[in-house]
């Protein structure tokens, strides 16, 4: 797996654990913050991708 590939996994893992630590009530988060740090990690996946986000 080349850079990128791990990129692309990390990025997509982090933001599912996010969202996991969220809705199971163990993080802290706000909605707000939750949503940039997932948005940030969708964003960073797909611009490696190649793939246009609106």
């Amino acid at each position: 797996m080349n850079k990128q590939e791990n990129t692309v996994k990390s990025s997509l893992i982090e933001a599912n654990e996010l969202i996991k630590a969220v809705l199971s009530g163990k993080s802290k988060l706000s909605l707000r913050e939750l949503t940039e740090q997932v948005g940030q990690k969708l964003w960073l996946a797909a611009d490696i991708l190649g793939i246009e986000l609106d």
